[in-house]
């Protein structure tokens, strides 16, 4: 239990000095950049271009995507969140007169971020069916700006976004195996690997 105490107070400590590293024009970056809906039109975009290369193939890897983002979702905030209970840093008396909090807290735990977990998900499995499309790696800075927000606003821990971080990326090549697992079984849709620019 000793080493769990240790590596909390690292957390904590990480947390209060990434916390101060603001500037203002960084606040209202980091509150759009935390929000779902404002990613939207990026979404949007994502879903065409997936359209445009796959046509009906699209179909199965929304659908897959929407399994994937369900299940890394869920296993963040259905299954660990309550059963580790750790409060989020906005939540914890301890550690609030050290911090900058500049939006709602929301849920009470955090453990682990289901922001970092949902979109590490999205970036490696995208990354994983287009591996010959270059730009698809910039999926990755977009997870971290996303998963760094949580940090800046003082909603997670840097350990919750590293955990999400892991877990989510973990899904996301799950299911880009039982994808190809599908395509292996059909023989009727396009080897993810032969896609490309």
């Amino acid at each position: 239990m000793e080493i769990l105490h240790i590596l909390d107070k690292l957390d904590k400590d990480l947390l209060i000095f990434l916390n101060q590293l603001y500037h203002p024009v960084l606040d209202p970056i980091m509150l759009y950049a935390t929000e779902r809906f404002f990613w939207i039109p990026f979404y949007a975009c994502l879903i065409i271009f997936i359209f445009w290369k796959l046509r009906l193939e699209g179909i199965w890897i929304l659908l897959t995507i929407a399994l994937l983002i369900v299940a890394a979702d869920q296993f963040a905030s259905g299954l660990l969140k309550p059963l580790t209970e750790r409060l989020r840093p906005c939540h914890n008396e301890e550690v609030i007169p050290y911090l900058r909090l500049l939006k709602n807290c929301g849920g009470q735990y955090g453990f682990i971020s289901s922001h970092a977990a949902n979109t590490f998900a999205l970036a490696v499995f995208l990354s994983l069916v287009f591996k010959k499309v270059k730009w698809m790696m910039l999926l990755y800075p977009w997870a971290f700006l996303v998963s760094y927000s949580r940090v800046y606003l003082a909603v997670h821990y840097p350990g919750d976004i590293l955990a999400g971080a892991v877990s989510g990326a973990v899904w996301g090549i799950v299911f880009y195996y039982l994808y190809k697992q599908s395509f292996k079984l059909t023989k009727q849709r396009p080897i993810p690997e032969l896609i490309k620019d």
